[in-house]
């Protein structure tokens, strides 16, 4: 488990972002700067900088009109800029070398939900209900930017749940708002070798019981499972949602010897095949339950297609003449 460290700088900041990368963090604090507007530095990317971790995305959140920053960052870069009306959020992407790399500026909002599992309404607000609206404590940090030197917010202990490695919800209805987060849950506690604390363990239970999983957008549960799938070490994800219960209401089926092939298949060739970890996933089923598996999430051609060719018993091995004559 990695171990959460002190105070954050920007010179540890700075430390811990690729070059090109900080220039365009400072680019994008100078502007809101200019523009008089307070940025922060929110959610993973400062989770990770206390763990230690790589930062792979960075993601900024505005007191004020995030999309006034990004159209002016993006007239300084000429990167493409993309905006969602809905929640008044932006992405810049910007090519560096031969990989595009995409920075999110957030307006910082309050959630409410109208009705459970539903997409929320939102309002503008403080950075501090733009921590109070997120999934679980460990991604609640956030780090002022424009200021003398950067300033850690930590309104619900995040820290401390890093320290205790703790994934911890905020509130007692957060899966009754979102049930995504039963699924972000496990992909964090999987990554970072964390423990669902039991009191959230048990608001999964009774998510759970109330089918809320089974009454969420297939898409947006398709697209936490394709997330899962591309962890390091999905094989943990995906026995915690065995374990809580969940693998029915998600139209997966369990199988005894099925979660060891995950470990052979990273192994053999799971970076070169990016449908390896879906085959995986549905290799248990028999072909009524793929085909209420791809009516379930509107599976898009490439994986209705390997539903069909995949064999019905993927060998333990994962070396037999039919998997590779699959086109994963």
């Amino acid at each position: 488990m990695s171990e959460p460290t002190a105070a954050i700088t920007w010179e540890r900041l700075a430390h811990a972002l690729a070059p090109e990368i900080l220039a365009l963090v400072e680019r994008a604090v100078r502007i809101a700067e200019e523009q008089q507007q307070p940025i922060y530095l929110v959610g993973g990317p400062v989770r990770d900088l206390l763990l230690r971790q790589p930062i792979t995305d960075i993601d900024l959140v505005v007191e004020g009109d995030a999309w006034t920053i990004a159209e002016a960052f993006q007239a300084e870069t000429g990167g493409k800029l993309t905006k969602h009306a809905a929640f008044r959020t932006a992405a810049v992407e910007i090519a560096l070398g031969s990989q595009p790399f995409v920075i999110d500026f957030v307006t910082a909002r309050r959630e409410s939900y109208p009705t459970p599992a539903a997409l929320p309404v939102v309002t503008p607000a403080h950075i501090h209900d733009d921590l109070r609206r997120r999934d679980f404590t460990i991604n609640t940090l956030a780090l002022r930017l424009t200021s003398a030197d950067a300033t850690l917010l930590d309104p619900f202990a995040g820290q401390q749940d890093l320290r205790a490695g703790l994934v911890r919800v905020l509130h007692d209805e957060s899966f009754i708002d979102d049930p995504t987060r039963i699924l972000r849950g496990v992909r964090f506690a999987a990554r970072f070798a964390f423990v669902v604390e039991p009191h959230t363990t048990a608001l999964v239970g009774a998510a759970l019981a109330e089918n809320m999983i089974a009454r969420t957008s297939s898409q947006r549960i398709l697209h936490e499972l394709w997330l899962l799938l591309a962890e390091q070490r999905p094989e943990q994800a995906l026995l915690l949602l065995h374990e809580w219960g969940a693998f029915p209401q998600l139209e997966l089926l369990w199988s005894s010897d099925w979660l060891a092939q995950f470990p052979a298949a990273r192994a053999a060739a799971w970076p070169d095949l990016p449908l390896l970890g879906f085959g995986l996933l549905i290799w248990p089923m028999n072909q009524t339950q793929r085909a209420a598996f791809a009516t379930r999430y509107n599976l898009p051609t490439a994986e209705r297609k390997l539903l069909h060719e995949l064999p019905f018993a993927v060998p333990p091995a994962l070396d037999q003449p039919e998997l590779s004559a699959v086109e994963l």
